[in-house]
């Protein structure tokens, strides 16, 4: 508690100082920039929730910003603000959400994971190979955390006779950090890649499809699991055992299950092929709200116990990421930076090290929150590309506890210690932000058209 009062009052004082002594900034770039300080020691430090940083930047912004920027412009209005927080992306995001809940309620994630892991044989090696896919799939739905909780408890059920060999210390690595290679893969699947949407709408007016995130990510994932696996067999000796999954896989088909299912495949279907029919990613997402909730597959109880700080966090970023932008206060930070003198190779270099850089000491969602808005202030580069290589390169950023959520749950088991994390973790790291460069800066321009502006 005197930590946090401590770390409050220096963000008070911090904020406070940057209004004082403006450097040269105008009255509302200089509360623009305080309250990029407040927001960015915050959600650093965690002092208070993540969420309510966000309720608080929108307030400050109400308060003090909108008036500032008001004297300049007659005609501005606070509400500009606010519409992050239920923008098209929070939509898609709250339909992901749903989509999972409703996957985790009638126990359908449940009986992929534990198919697949009978499906991959007795070796140990093939059942880590099938759970960290299975997880990675599952986590470009569902939360991160929430897929790697579920897959923690299977792997319990099955490692007990791995221990002496120290190859249990695989699978507690193998999950956590499939799980955030596999919220890379969708615009649903984590965070920084609603944040990264929220910029291109606020920004481009031209966010990228659903279609075309998959394209860029889903390659890039389906590697770098197969990567992280290689360096996890070479870390660690597979025994010569077998292993056989002693509680059964089953589901009862029941009018819901089939329901959820057949509603998953279609919001799933039409989130791909936005380009032929044209309805918006944000409005098809609404059709896991409306069916779910207006048939009793999921109750008030379901729909109250989402991820709502997610979304609210999410939005406060977008929110936070206008007034830097709407100030010129972007520009007045980087325009000292010779960005014209870099190559495009570097200007994505330096974005995805910052990005991995970040979240190896803070949550992915901050780090995004934090980094993603400067993007769009660097003037001449391709912004689609350089948005979405530093959302991936924050996710696949993994070697500590604290980098993410998955991570932190691995821990807590006990299996791991900090020094097998920080191995496998800055390995698979390194390995992820060369794959996301080179793509990036290669591959996505070339054969994903919407990468090409």
């Amino acid at each position: 508690m005197k930590r946090k009062l401590l770390i409050i009052l220096f963000v008070a004082a911090a904020g406070v100082a940057v209004i004082a002594f403006p450097m040269g900034l105008d009255k509302a770039q200089s509360y623009a920039a305080s309250l990029f300080v407040i927001a960015t020691i915050l959600w650093m430090t965690e002092a208070i929730p993540l969420y309510i940083t966000s309720l608080l930047v929108l307030f400050l912004e109400a308060i003090l910003l909108a008036p500032a920027m008001k004297e300049t412009n007659p005609k501005f209005k606070y509400e500009i603000f606010m519409h992050p927080f239920f923008s098209s992306v929070i939509s898609l995001f709250l339909g992901g959400l749903l989509l999972a809940k409703a996957g985790a309620k009638y126990k359908i994630d449940d009986y992929l994971a534990k198919s697949v892991v009978r499906f991959s044989g007795p070796r140990p090696r093939n059942i880590l190979l099938g759970m960290m896919i299975t997880t990675g799939f599952i986590s470009m739905w569902m939360s991160n955390t929430a897929a790697t909780a579920m897959m923690l408890i299977i792997t319990m059920s099955i490692v007990s006779d791995l221990k002496e060999s120290g190859y249990e210390k695989a699978f507690f690595l193998g999950i956590p950090f499939a799980a955030n290679l596999g919220g890379m893969g969708t615009p649903v699947g984590t965070p920084p890649n609603a944040i990264a949407l929220s910029a291109m709408q606020a920004f481009l007016k031209t966010p990228i499809t659903f279609l075309d995130w998959m394209l860029a990510s889903v390659p890039i994932v389906l590697i770098l699991i197969m990567v992280l696996w290689i360096i996890l067999n070479k870390m660690y000796k597979e025994p010569d055992i077998k292993i056989v999954l002693k509680q059964k896989s089953r589901m009862d088909f029941t009018p819901k299950t089939i329901t959820v299912m057949v509603v998953f495949f279609l919001t799933v279907i039409l989130w791909l092929t936005e380009e032929l029919h044209h309805i918006p990613s944000g409005i098809t997402a609404l059709i896991p709200a409306i069916i779910y909730l207006g048939s009793g597959i999921l109750d008030r109880e379901d729909f109250q116990s989402i991820a709502w700080d997610v979304l609210f966090l999410v939005g406060g970023g977008a929110s936070l990421a206008i007034a830097i932008a709407d100030t010129g206060l972007a520009q007045k930070i980087l325009g000292g930076i010779p960005w014209d003198q870099f190559s495009f190779a570097i200007i994505i270099i330096i974005f995805i090290i910052a990005g991995a850089f970040f979240t190896t000491f803070m949550s992915n969602t901050a780090s995004a929150n934090i980094i993603l808005p400067l993007v769009f202030s660097v003037v001449g580069i391709h912004y689609v590309p350089v948005a979405v290589a530093t959302a991936l390169a924050i996710s696949a950023s993994m070697s500590l506890p604290v980098s993410t959520p998955p991570n932190a749950l691995a821990y807590s088991s006990g299996k791991i210690q900090l020094k097998d994390m920080v191995t496998a973790g800055f390995i698979i790291t390194v390995a992820s932000v060369i794959l996301i460069f080179f793509s990036a800066y290669l591959v996505w321009p070339n054969l994903i058209g919407a990468f090409s502006r």
